[in-house]
């Protein structure tokens, strides 16, 4: 499982990086219009804003300062904006990395490196907050996910079941369901994601959300597309800023051949980069129809350039992070078999998920890479992982190779 503007300050906070390297500019009367901002209040970065304010005041407390933290990862993971990781990293660098750190700040960096793919950093930081309190609940859950996206099953099991005398069922449920549901055990993640819908209250948004997720990837995996879209709407109906929910849905409507839909659930979605990668090859199927095609192809155009220009720009800066949709991009988009298997074998270096498996499956077919691929049918039957598409896919390299 891989499961987010601010009026005055937070505009600060958000051109900072670009004032600090231009020359200002002075008008000559006051009467200058420099620029006209939208009027529009968000109560949330509004809240980050006096928090923000409240922890200059008082920059030794330990609880506004960890508030403050949580508010920057909150306004990261809703508006796809991975500046606000850097605020709350600078709002915990007061406390010093030693014996005395405290855990809340341990887990809350953890989770900040966890987000920009940095897990071995990540799980150093969860190690030492556990063997301080060893049962810490956000702690533990923390370490069963970065371990899973590493691929370290067993490890992320024993953190899965210990959650259950720390969190709760409802809670170790859906992180043990998370982890049968990459190891095969597809009926058991179905079942333990359904019981904890029916044991929790409608307010609890996350979880409700978390496991209505788990559900449709579940039916992802058994390759039933249809009621994996319908379950995943739903779960967008309870948390519409899940982002992780949104592109696999558009994953699957990709799989269905309905891109139209992809650039109504894309609409609006710029700013994150891969909603933007959907959204270009929702438009790049478009332009592939006969009939109208040539009306997509202005703006397939743009979101390509737009991507490319944003992953170059992230490899100057030894940005990691979205590897598998760079690369995605240059198999799918740029049509270089030779790129994608590079990056996908990166990306493969640093996570193993089902998605991880299939782009570097598909990479590896187009660029007829026999040991890379050899290497994934190993490790999928290893960790009998069970999904439809990558079953057909390396079905389907068999049987070329016995042609061959």
């Amino acid at each position: 499982m891989s499961n987010g503007s601010l009026r005055w300050i937070g505009l600060g906070l958000a051109f900072l990086p670009a004032l600090a390297h231009a020359h200002p500019y002075r008008p000559i009367d006051d009467s200058v219009i420099i620029e006209t901002l939208p009027i529009r209040y968000d109560p949330a970065l509004a809240a980050l804003g006096q928090m923000r304010q409240q922890v200059q005041r008082q920059p030794a407390d330990l609880n506004a300062s960890l508030k403050l933290a949580r508010l920057y990862i909150e306004a990261a993971r809703r508006d796809a904006d991975p500046r606000f990781l850097g605020y709350a990293q600078s709002t915990l660098a007061q406390w010093p990395d030693d014996s005395h750190t405290p855990v809340d700040v341990r887990v809350l960096r953890a989770i900040i490196l966890q987000s920009s793919h940095q897990f071995d950093a990540a799980l150093r930081e969860l190690d030492a907050a556990l063997a301080q309190r060893p049962g810490n609940a956000q702690a533990l859950l923390t370490r069963a996910t970065v371990l899973q996206v590493r691929g370290r099953f067993p490890e992320a099991q024993r953190d899965c079941a210990t959650l259950l005398n720390s969190a709760g069922d409802v809670t170790a449920a859906l992180c043990l369901g998370s982890l049968a549901s990459v190891t095969g055990r597809l009926e058991l993640a179905s079942s333990l994601a359904t019981g904890a819908l029916g044991s929790m209250p409608a307010s609890d948004i996350s979880q409700r959300a978390w496991a209505f997720t788990l559900r449709a990837d579940v039916a992802t995996h058994q390759g039933n597309l249809t009621e994996a879209a319908r379950l995943l709407q739903q779960g967008l109906s309870i948390d519409p800023n899940d982002r992780y929910a949104r592109a696999a849905l558009c994953d699957v409507m990709l799989d269905l051949g309905r891109p139209e839909a992809v650039l109504s659930w894309t609409a609006d979605q710029d700013r994150d980069d891969n909603l933007l990668l959907r959204r270009a090859l929702a438009l790049q199927a478009l332009t592939q129809r006969a009939r109208d095609g040539a009306r997509w192809r202005e703006a397939l155009t743009a979101a390509t350039a737009q991507l490319r220009d944003r992953h170059e720009a992230a490899q100057l800066r030894g940005d990691r992070t979205h590897l598998r949709e760079a690369a995605r991009m240059q198999l799918v988009l740029m049509q270089d078999p030779a790129a994608a298997l590079r990056l996908a074998r990166e990306n493969w270096s640093i996570q193993r998920e089902p998605a991880d498996v299939r782009i570097l499956l598909e990479a590896a077919r187009a660029a007829h890479d026999a040991t890379s691929i050899g290497e994934l049918s190993a490790w999928v039957r290893a960790t009998g992982l069970v999904d439809v598409r990558i079953a057909n896919l390396l079905k389907g390299q068999a049987a070329e190779g016995l042609k061959s």
